[in-house]
């Protein structure tokens, strides 16, 4: 009789090690698909070309008949270069007036029609020897121009030019390094860059 209880009780124990085993590998499965998830999602949100539309608002400029879009929690202003041209705006965000990050974008006239690579090269002399010429870069839909690594006071900026008919769209924002005088300037040059994919200008 006893031995009869040993073989259920041996038995028994079995099933239980065998149900507890099976758990195991369904919580294990689960935490991998869970995980395979989230990377997705961050692949996603990382792509410089794909803003999200619920979040991102509309802006037309008038006077020089471009459009593009930018996040809701970015602020425009029109602004004047160095140089006195009032054809401009500025998209920015900031955590205070004295600390930003800033999307400048001027438009210069072209009597020349030179080329975007003309222009860039016209713009050699001026730069000095951090600064480097990326070469072609997408704006939009157009091919434009990039120097990068400019020196522009407390910060390296990114310069991207777009030559269209008789004028010059020329594009400046902080590059993607680490400066304590402006906001998130890293993850701040990836929406710059969202921002210029949506830059679009008349075909009339």
């Amino acid at each position: 009789m006893k031995k009869i209880y040993q073989i259920y009780f041996l038995a028994f124990a079995i099933v239980i090690i065998g149900c507890f085993g099976m758990i195991l590998v369904v919580l294990q499965n689960d935490k991998s698909t869970r995980g395979s998830v989230v990377n997705t999602q961050v692949q996603v949100n990382t792509d410089i070309s794909q803003p999200s539309a619920s979040t991102w608002l509309t802006y037309a400029d008038n006077r020089d008949r471009f459009s593009l879009s930018y996040p809701a929690t970015w602020k425009v202003a029109h602004g004047k270069a160095q140089t006195g041209n009032d054809r401009g705006i500025w998209l920015y965000t900031e955590a205070s007036p004295s600390k930003r990050y800033q999307l400048s974008i001027f438009v210069e006239s072209n009597p020349k029609n030179l080329t975007v690579a003309q222009w860039v090269d016209s713009l050699q002399p001026t730069l000095d020897s951090r600064s480097k010429v990326i070469g072609k870069v997408h704006i939009g839909t157009y091919d434009g121009y990039a120097i990068t690594n400019v020196f522009a006071g407390d910060s390296n900026v990114d310069q991207w030019y777009l030559a269209y008919r008789d004028n010059v769209y020329t594009f400046v924002f902080p590059v993607a390094e680490t400066n304590e005088n402006l906001v998130s300037p890293i993850e701040n040059n990836v929406i710059a860059r969202q921002i210029l994919a949506t830059f679009h200008l008349p075909s009339d």
